[in-house]
């Protein structure tokens, strides 16, 4: 293990020197330092020794049958001071003592090194005990503030498998992902059951903090990885977007997701990096391992760009299977994009293979998507997928929105179908699906049709009262960011938030304000091109403030401006 501690050591010693005087500065200390008190007093002499220092990691000694509970409590245990192990109390020479660590706090990020005696012969009934997750705050000092979550989750394990003699290491990347085993040249899935089970000795553990989960293991942002490493890696890896029936449903915006993390940047689609030469095949097992579906339960579609909107287009059949992802894009993909796909789960197994010639996909029966919208809560839901015969009316699926809205068996609709740049076409309930026009994965949007009453109350209260005006108020929404005029030195370096392009510059900063809870009337705001004060008397929309960029700079005065 000290070859690992060293190593390490030498690495965090290299970065930190790179990371000075970057927004990255001081990283290492946040991430891996905690603070632990060591108190030795002599028994015999007045004379006492506190410290209170920094530690990157913990190191215990590991005895036959041990757990990790059993480790900390020895550590903080009182030690006797005595015989060869006596303390210098410096003027008072060689002294009999008792010394006591404890911990002040943890850090976000733990790594635990065991150390095993070599004379031990660990087998399974006499393995190291540690746990998935452990609550540490009983570790802590009982001078310390205990208000924050001491609760850490297991992320990381190095072990070794005496059976074949090796060492395994063992991750979890992400938060709701699995455990990753890596073996020599070999990666693949493990449970943690299957790490305890056949992996008796533990040499490394990293636990993080629950309540820095999201933070630590949030996905990197684009922009921060050296364009050298995009380029390299484009050559390699492609970029594979699935969307899912429950990420429509709470999909608000337009089209059946957001790609573009433009419109309501909260429900995205599930993004993969693979190899362009991974099978389609393999792609489709790596899908039913994540979501857990039975891989003959699910087709996944195509989504293409058409007519500027983004839609379903065609079902991926088996004839891809044994081709590559890198094949299946360049086939079905209209232009030089990523992969986007919907996944559909059905209910029942696929009885045989979906070939491009099976009758299936030439009948008259097309899949669309419904969205539905509510003016009593302003709010557009996805009501999910329905498969419709191409010669039956439109009204004909009113029965089911009813049933999935909970309505009156005589509850009338308005009906539109959804298009590119926020536009809707009415669409008349006599018409079959094929005289309106209507293709696979066509959006279908419905309301409820109102009474005059009830529509005059919603234009009162100044609220939307039908679809066309929800998706012309879509069509205003825009996502500014904005920076810390103080840079990375600011608590909050830098945010975003989805606001209406008509809103005045006072409405702008009270919505600043409340995200970073502070008065408005202590905020100024600056523009980027040019990097001018924007005055704070301002009668412009927001639409023309950001006329040559969506970014914005604040800065927190500590009196009324």
């Amino acid at each position: 293990m000290s070859d690992i501690r060293e190593f390490i050591k030498v690495l965090e010693d290299d970065l930190e020197n790179k990371m000075k005087n970057t927004k990255a500065d001081g990283t290492i200390n946040k991430l891996f330092a905690g603070t632990k008190k060591t108190y030795i007093k002599c028994v015999n002499v007045d004379y006492e020794y506190q410290c209170i220092e920094d530690y990157y990691d913990i190191q215990f000694t590991v005895n036959e049958g041990e757990t990790l509970d059993d480790s900390f409590m020895k550590f903080i245990q009182e030690e006797d001071l005595v015989g060869n192990n006596k303390y210098d109390a410096e003027r008072y020479g060689l002294q009999v003592a008792k010394k006591r660590v404890a911990f002040e706090s943890f850090p976000p990020v733990l790594r635990i090194y065991l150390n095993y005696d070599a004379e031990t012969d660990f087998t399974s009934d006499n393995r190291y005990g540690f746990p998935a997750e452990i609550d540490l705050q009983k570790y802590l000092s009982l001078e310390v503030d205990k208000s924050k979550s001491c609760r850490y989750l297991l992320y990381g394990v190095l072990a070794y498998n005496s059976s074949n003699k090796k060492y395994s290491a063992f991750v979890r990347p992400e938060i709701n992902r699995g455990w990753i085993k890596f073996n020599d040249d070999k990666v693949t899935l493990e449970s943690f059951g299957e790490i305890f089970r056949k992996h008796n000795g533990a040499y490394m553990l990293i636990y993080i903090c629950d309540s820095d989960v999201n933070e630590i293991l949030s996905p990197i942002p684009s922009e921060d990885i050296p364009k050298c490493l995009h380029e390299e890696e484009s050559d390699l890896y492609m970029q594979t977007l699935v969307v899912t029936e429950e990420i429509f449903k709470s999909h608000r915006g337009l089209d059946i997701a957001d790609f573009n993390n433009e419109q309501y940047p909260f429900y995205e689609p599930f993004q993969f990096k693979i190899s362009k030469e991974i099978t389609y095949s393999a792609f489709k097992m790596m899908i039913s391992v994540k979501f857990e579906i039975p891989i003959d339960q699910i087709k996944l579609w195509v989504i293409n760009l058409l007519d500027n909107t983004t839609k379903l287009q065609e079902p991926i059949t088996d004839d891809f299977l044994d081709k590559s992802m890198e094949n299946v894009r360049t086939k079905l993909v209209n232009s030089y994009e990523e992969l986007k796909l919907y996944m559909e789960v059905l209910e029942k197994p696929m009885k045989k293979q979906l070939n491009s010639n099976d009758e299936s996909l030439q009948n008259n029966e097309i899949i669309i998507f419904l969205k539905y919208f509510n003016p009593d809560v302003q709010s557009l839901e996805g009501l999910g997928h329905l498969y419709v015969q191409i010669n039956s009316r439109i009204d004909s699926i009113f029965p089911i929105i009813r049933k999935k809205m909970k309505l009156s068996p005589k509850t009338l609709f308005d009906i539109y179908e959804e298009f590119a740049s926020y536009t809707i076409k009415n669409m008349m309930p006599e018409f079959t699906f094929q005289i309106a026009g209507i293709q696979n994965g066509d959006i279908i949007c419905v309301q409820k049709t109102l009474t005059n009453i009830e529509t005059q109350k919603l234009v009162d209260a100044g609220r939307i009262c039908n679809i066309a005006q929800f998706y012309e108020s879509l069509s205003m929404k825009i996502v500014v960011q904005f920076k810390s005029k103080f840079g990375y030195k600011d608590s909050i370096p830098e945010f975003n938030l989805v606001l209406n392009k008509n809103m005045t510059y006072e409405n702008v900063v009270r919505q600043i304000a409340i995200y970073l809870n502070t008065d408005p009337s202590r905020l100024r705001l600056t523009s980027e091109y040019p990097k001018k004060e924007i005055d704070t008397t301002n009668s412009q929309t927001l639409s023309e403030i950001l006329q040559s960029s969506t970014c914005l700079y604040y800065e927190i005065f500590d009196a009324n401006i």
